[in-house]
Formats: C-alpha cells, structure tokens, sequence
C-alpha cells in the first residue's frame, strides 16, 4: 500500500513540477520518500528539481540513491551526467551519458547532454555526431537545433547554422537561447539591425 502511495505522490509531484509549481512538488517527492526511501523515480525527479535549482550536491546525493535502488536507469544516469557536469566532473559526467546510451540508444536528451560536453572537449566531429542522433531521433527537439547551431558556427558553417536556428524558431517562436544564438550569428554577417532585433526578441522587447 505504501509503494502505491509513494508512486501516486511521486507522479503528483512530476504533474506539479511541469506546471512550474516547485515547491509545492518538492513537498510531494518528500512525501513519497518518507514513505519508500528507495523509490527511484522519486528520488530521480526530485534531483531534477533541486538541479534545476542549482542545488547540485543535494541533487546529486538524490540521484546516487536512485541508481542504488535501481542501477540500470537510464533517466537518472542522463541527470546525473548533467549534475556531475555542472559540478566540473566532465569525465565521469561523460560516462554516465554513455552508460545512459548504452542501455537507451534512443534517448535524444542523452545524445544532446553528451554532445554539449564533447563540444566543450573541443570534439566537434563527435559532438555533432551525437546531435545528428538526437534530432534523427526527434527532430523538433528544439536545444539540439540550437546547441548544433552553436557547434557549425564554431566551425563556420553559418548557412546550416541558420537553417537550423530558424527552425528551431518556427517550432518554438518564444525560445530565447535561439533568439540569442541567432543574434550572433546575424552580428557575425554583419547585419546588425537584424541582430538586435533578435536580442530584443530574447530579451521579450
């Protein structure tokens, strides 16, 4: 009865979380592990929370516990991966993507967290590898459009650059880190008019 409970709290605590209602979803995952300390999806998505918060040694020591409850989670492995990243720990960080893959290979987000972490690596061809995974598998996935744009137009591949961004605004017209990205990229052709406009549009001007 008690796991029953904890998994009606922990997919509570989820719906609220996405309606951008934190505290009160953290008061739900804390229910949920009061009452099955070991539940994973719980401990998981209460670390995305306090992640999501930059509280990353609490998120972290959250997402240890899910994969001692449950090892072979491939969710927990990507989050943490992301935790370990911000924490400046790009190595074990970059295991965990791997491991998250290896038991999903079709997990866009852990194509796109590793390919982030490869660019940062200056590990373009690999790095774009793993984007070009991420959007074969979801290709409206709006960060690995962006995150892409970021790599091709290190490499000064502007056209596809722009293709990808203006996509990524047809999808979502309201994403910001598109409208920036594009702002640079216009600023790099020397069109700065266009520039700001796009950083207006960011900036919600």
């Amino acid at each position: 009865m008690a796991s029953k409970q904890a998994d009606a709290l922990n997919n509570y605590g989820l719906f609220l979380a996405e309606q951008g209602r934190s505290e009160e979803a953290e008061r739900q995952y804390k229910e949920a592990l009061r009452l099955q300390a070991d539940h994973p999806a719980a401990h998981n998505n209460y670390a995305l929370l306090l992640y999501e918060s930059n509280r990353l040694p609490q998120a972290l020591e959250h997402l240890n516990a899910a994969l001692t409850a449950q090892p072979n989670y491939p969710e927990a492995l990507n989050n943490r991966g992301l935790v370990l990243a911000a924490l400046q720990q790009p190595d074990t960080a970059e295991a965990d993507y791997h491991r998250a893959l290896a038991l999903r290979p079709d997990y866009p987000e852990a194509h796109n967290n590793l390919a982030l972490l490869l660019a940062e690596k200056d590990l373009d061809d690999d790095a774009m590898s793993h984007y070009r995974e991420a959007l074969e598998l979801k290709p409206n996935y709006t960060h690995a459009l962006n995150n892409s744009a970021i790599l091709l137009m290190k490499n000064n591949d502007l056209a596809e650059a722009e293709r990808r961004l203006l996509q990524a605004l047809r999808i979502d017209p309201a994403y910001r880190d598109a409208h920036l990205t594009y702002a640079e990229l216009l600023k790099r052709n020397g069109l700065n008019d266009e520039a700001e406009r796009q950083y207006k549009l960011a900036l919600g001007q």
